[in-house]
């Protein structure tokens, strides 16, 4: 008897690559930005940088690990990209110097979840502004 495509996958299949960097990726993304918002000092960057780490991830995946903390990984490329971002941008004199983003970098290392809560009350916040 011939096999039946289906459209649902085999739940016994391994998950393909695409697959999996989509979902790591999801789970990673308010994360990623709020990391890249502490660093960057702008929610706004922070979500052009987030983009451009986003293209790097996709291209660099097959170093990832699977089983290693995704999150921990994504934030590296995040770093590397908001200090190209900073690079580029600096002849703005608002920017951070590298000093301080390191710090900010290694802060966040310590509890990568801690400010996820303030992020997000921050945000409902500006939303509210914006409403208004």
């Amino acid at each position: 008897m011939a096999d039946n495509p289906s459209s649902e996958p085999d739940p016994g299949a391994p998950e393909h690559p695409h697959e999996l960097f989509m979902r790591l990726l999801s789970g990673a993304h308010f994360g990623v930005v709020a990391y890249l918002t502490s660093l960057l000092g702008n929610r706004h960057d922070a979500e052009d940088v987030y983009q451009q780490a986003c293209v790097t991830m996709w291209r660099r995946f097959d170093t990832f690990t699977p089983g290693t903390n995704f999150n921990a990984w994504a934030r590296k490329v995040a770093f590397y990209e908001s200090r190209e971002f900073r690079r580029l941008r600096a002849r703005n004199r608002l920017q951070f110097n590298d000093h301080l983003v390191e710090n900010l970098a290694a802060e966040r290392e310590r509890e990568p979840d801690a400010a996820d809560s303030r992020f997000a009350a921050l945000s409902h916040c500006l939303a509210g502004l914006d409403a208004s």
